[in-house]
């Protein structure tokens, strides 16, 4: 990986996955004048992704790192964001191809009439959330607990202060509030039945597939990757930009 890193004159960017996965081929579309290089799990990225900032000898490297959106908190994403680490704007790869725009462009190449389509995958993805709502929002909070769990202060020396440190720590993290307000986001998506927030925040690695029945075809990612080869791909990685975040 190294050698291929330091023998390339264009921008890195780590990504999840591997170098036959769906990350790395739709990766690969959006970001064409980068090397892209797929480092299995979100801590391998975020950890390349700032070894290779904060290492000198490779300070004209230009490195950045993409993830999944996942449960992340604002606070996550800012200091996330500080090391050119940059979410998604939907939960999950899987999920950039369920956008409406790709939506569209499927069931138009298929001969559906898309306002129909459209329709269909909204109950059904609102439905999902309705039924997995509270393993969402537990998820959705956990990751939110563990995260400020992190922040505990490691300046603190002598069993006195390590147990101020850590009683603070816990006073400070509301569980109860944290579930409430994760709990008014799901309810507010499914209420209003919001497809484009949905999408954001409904974390499901099955979702593109469970979609295929609709489109009558037998995988749907692999229907999109395959529309790539066709005239449609300049609108296909049109589509899978605005919900990708700009490098610079």
């Amino acid at each position: 990986m190294l050698l291929e890193i330091l023998g390339s004159r264009k921008k890195i960017v780590f990504v999840e996955g591997d170098k036959g996965s769906l990350d790395y081929k739709i990766y690969s579309a959006i970001y064409p004048n980068y090397l892209i290089v797929p480092r299995g799990g979100c801590d391998k990225v975020i950890e390349s992704t700032k070894a290779m900032r904060d290492n000198s000898e490779f300070h004209h490297i230009k490195a950045f790192g993409v993830i999944d959106m996942d449960y992340r908190t604002e606070d996550e994403i800012k200091a996330l964001k500080k090391s050119g680490i940059k979410p998604l704007n939907v939960a999950e790869i899987e999920n950039i191809l369920c956008v409406p725009e790709l939506l569209e462009i499927v069931a138009n190449n298929q001969g559906f009439d898309y306002k129909k389509i459209y329709q269909q995958v909204l109950d059904f993805v609102i439905n999902k959330i309705s039924e997995n709502l509270e393993d969402q929002c537990s998820k959705r909070s956990s990751a939110e607990i563990e995260f400020k769990l992190n922040m505990f202060n490691t300046k603190a020396k002598g069993k006195d202060q390590l147990s101020v440190a850590l009683k603070d720590l816990c006073d400070s993290i509301d569980v109860s509030k944290i579930y409430d307000k994760n709990l008014e986001i799901y309810n507010q998506i499914i209420q209003e039945k919001n497809y484009k927030k949905a999408l954001l925040y409904y974390n499901n690695k099955g979702l593109s597939k469970s979609i295929s029945k609709f489109f009558e075809v037998r995988d749907y990612s692999n229907h999109i990757i395959r529309l790539l080869s066709t005239e449609n791909r300049e609108k296909i990685i049109s589509a899978l930009k605005q919900y990708a975040p700009i490098l610079d």
